[in-house]
């Protein structure tokens, strides 16, 4: 016996980290009878180019955003009897999630139905406090309650024919959609079953300290893990991560040891790491054994000049992986000029981006010293950090590596850029070794001195 049909509308606008993991997961889905509709309010980064790798059933580009305007746009063109709500950054958890959702509506008086949400590994304290807090495990039918939360939601298209979302409201449609069905005499039902991953929470922010202490109860209650609460699509191994390797030169080897050749190795014993591409002129890295898991990229001649910063050269790169219909979601950058890069550190810089939900990660030299910048309207100098407080006192600042070691976002990295403004990850060392380039020649016989005594010719 077929189901009947239901419409899932999926509402976005530049979600371009999310909305490839939600469609996985909504056509990972057991129910064999629906139609995927996307309400896109302006993106303007990759959300619809990924949208279109899947083969969705009808796509709306609305010039504004209004939440209930959206989901009335999106259901007027709908064919289900059944309407399915999922916010774009929402990942449905397991293939029963939508049977499991929509079996509540069988009623006659049910109007509506929300599911659970879970935060993630990498959701802030009050966050997942909030979430747990107020999608518990025991189902209930609302009567006079008229809470309900669009993120996860189902309704029957016949109620919604006579009380539609109300198309001027900023915010809370939801609940105001809520309050108007109970009143009319319809029930809503919470479905603890129907879980989605939302990885940010329903409340404004509170007072932090309270929400790590309150968060540290829940995790005693819950018996969850960090590291447990990730779809599966989120995980390091699934996620599609890339390295782009800008090289510009040959490197003299030192005592037979190799730089690219080194960085070459390195990378390819990278688990998590998909592919690399390797942005180079001719005759350079053709030299090189590269297995099936790398590529050249070819430098066009404008990005040749002594001039062209990294991040241009960067940029082009993910450009040129967009153009092939490539959409990867991090983006590893390392230079073979650092010879003496800490076992493990590609991998380290992955699962911290991964499981800390992160925007960039690199790797930082630790320094406690004070730094003096130049102020060019005072025409003076001023210190940049603390004042001369005992270490034990002070905050250490961290010198940049990006060579050693970066992994950022691809929509960064489009824009231009390494890393990105927030959501900062530092992986700190102190070990000098870290910071010596091949390209510095005052290095060279310390170089070799290193290199021999550790065994590495």
């Amino acid at each position: 016996m077929q189901r009947e049909k239901v419409s899932i509308i999926i509402r976005c606008k530049n979600e371009e980290d999310w909305i490839g993991h939600c469609l996985q997961a909504v056509y990972n889905q057991a129910h064999d009878n629906f139609e995927v509709i996307i309400v896109d309010s302006g993106s303007t980064d990759k959300t619809l180019d990924i949208v279109n790798s899947f083969s969705i059933d009808q796509l709306i580009v609305l010039d504004r955003y209004l939440p209930g305007y959206a989901l009335n746009e999106g259901i007027k063109i709908s064919n289900g009897s059944i309407v399915v709500m999922l916010s774009s950054h929402c990942v449905p958890k397991g293939t029963e999630w939508l049977n499991t959702l929509v079996s509540n509506l069988k009623g006659n008086n049910v109007a509506g139905v929300y599911g659970r949400q879970l935060p993630v590994a990498f959701s802030t304290p009050h966050d997942i406090r909030d979430l747990f807090i107020t999608f518990g495990l025991d189902k209930r039918v609302q009567i006079k309650d008229y809470f309900f939360h669009n993120a996860n939601s189902a309704i029957k298209k016949s109620v919604w024919k006579k009380i539609p979302f109300d198309d001027s409201a900023t915010n809370i449609e939801d609940r105001i959609w809520g309050k108007k069905v109970t009143e009319s005499g319809y029930q809503l039902v919470y479905e603890p079953m129907a879980e989605v991953f939302h990885h940010h929470g329903i409340h404004q922010s509170q007072n932090h300290g309270r929400a790590k202490s309150t968060l540290q109860v829940l995790k005693d209650v819950e018996s969850f893990d960090h590291q447990e609460l990730l779809p599966k699509t989120l995980l390091p191994k699934n996620r599609d991560i890339v390295a782009i390797i800008p090289i510009k030169t040959r490197y003299d080897s030192i005592n037979g040891y190799d730089p690219v050749q080194n960085l070459i190795s390195e990378l390819r014993n990278v688990k998590n790491l998909k592919h690399t591409y390797y942005i180079s002129t001719s005759g350079i890295i053709e030299n090189y054994d590269l297995d099936d898991k790398s590529t050249l990229l070819k430098r066009p001649e404008k990005l040749k000049s002594e001039s062209v910063s990294l991040g241009t050269v960067l940029k082009w790169g993910i450009v040129e992986l967009n153009k092939a219909n490539r959409f990867p979601d991090y983006i590893i950058y390392a230079n073979p000029e650092y010879i003496f890069r800490p076992d493990n550190l590609i991998q380290r810089l992955i699962d911290d981006a991964c499981y800390k939900g992160l925007d960039s990660v690199f790797v930082g030299y630790t320094e406690y010293s004070n730094y003096w910048s130049y102020d060019s309207d005072a025409d003076d100098y001023k210190p940049f950090g603390e004042k001369l407080l005992p270490r034990t006192d002070k905050h250490p600042m961290y010198k940049s590596l990006f060579g050693l070691g970066c992994i950022t976002r691809s929509r960064i990295v489009r824009d231009g850029d390494i890393v990105g403004q927030k959501r900062i990850g530092i992986i700190s060392t102190s070990d000098i070794k870290h910071t010596f380039r091949v390209s510095d020649p005052y290095m060279l016989s310390i170089l070799e001195t290193l290199l021999l005594n550790k065994g590495r010719h």
